[in-house]
């Protein structure tokens, strides 16, 4: 899972120094925007989509590390924080707070090494987004006054009106049947992923869709819980998969504000693969400790 996220993370730095790569590649994954220097758009079909699987990577990679200790993760980890900065703004501050959280759990928890690591990736982290997130940023919203032209790469990036993003993306349906039952078209002058999904399905589609990742969510609770209990005893790259998927699901609901992730392709199905192979490992153990019970019962009886 790892090598094939890090494939993406890798394409986005390779065509980032050699922007030709990506002339190629838009018509193989139809992406259909302009190409924006120190920008792209990886093996997906957008920005916000490679930066995301980038921080999919990133999260699989720190819990694998504090599990794991294994370096050649650790590189790998690199190699998605640094791709995470050449796609999208909210994929830059995603990925700093996800890092940054992190750093501060191994700092509490961790051993020495990846006390000396956290600590390094906050000082590096930190001087990062002071040179350059945050001035990106606040050109490209501008913010404090500021404009685009301040900012020399933030011309790479739409620049965005607050007020008038908000009037814009946070839109539903005039119509009391569209609202509940959708109008089956994809809505052009918003991004945000809950509003396209009402329109498209409206709020009982809307609920159905959140109850299913609700369930997983339930599911990959109780598998937690019964691994806590000593009921079933994953192995470690079992238990970082899970964790993965916990924080995957809870982080796919706070990225449907700036695009629609529910159900699409590249995230869709790796949740899917995640959270299956879980489940079947998972009863897997349960059918085999039911087994062993039914043996000594057997066992008991007969003496």
């Amino acid at each position: 899972l790892l090598a094939v996220l890090l494939l993406n993370a890798v394409v986005v730095l390779v065509s980032v120094w050699n922007p030709g790569i990506q002339m190629l590649l838009a018509d193989m994954y139809g992406f259909d925007k302009s190409i924006r220097p120190l920008r792209s758009f990886g093996l997906t079909s957008g920005y916000d989509t490679a930066g995301y699987l980038c921080v999919v990577g990133a999260l699989i990679s720190s819990i694998s590390i504090y599990f794991r200790k294994s370096k050649s993760v650790l590189v790998a980890l690199l190699i998605f924080i640094a791709a995470a900065m050449f796609t999208s703004r909210s994929t830059m501050v995603l990925i700093f707070l996800l890092i940054a959280g992190f750093c501060m759990v191994f700092l509490v928890r961790g051993r020495w090494s990846l006390k000396v690591v956290s600590a390094t990736y906050l000082a590096v982290g930190s001087g990062i987004a002071i040179v350059y997130v945050f001035p990106l940023i606040s050109a490209s919203f501008a913010l404090g006054g500021g404009s685009s032209s301040e900012f020399e790469h933030a011309a790479s990036f739409a620049a965005t009106d607050l007020s008038a993003w908000w009037d814009s993306m946070w839109r539903l349906p005039d119509s009391p049947l569209e609202l509940l039952f959708g109008s089956g078209s994809i809505i052009a002058t918003s991004d945000v992923g809950y509003v396209k999904m009402v329109f498209m399905i409206g709020i009982f589609g809307f609920l159905i869709v959140l109850a299913m990742y609700g369930y997983m969510m339930f599911v990959a609770g109780r598998m937690r819980r019964s691994a806590k209990r000593g009921d079933w005893i994953p192995d470690t790259e079992t238990w970082v998969l899970l964790l993965s998927l916990i924080i995957f699901i809870a982080a796919l609901f706070l990225m449907n504000i700036k695009n629609l992730y529910f159900l699409t392709r590249g995230y869709h199905e790796l949740m899917i693969i995640m959270f299956f192979y879980l489940v079947g490992d998972w009863r897997i153990s349960q059918q085999a400790a039911d087994g062993d019970h039914y043996s000594e019962t057997k066992a008991g009886a007969s003496a």
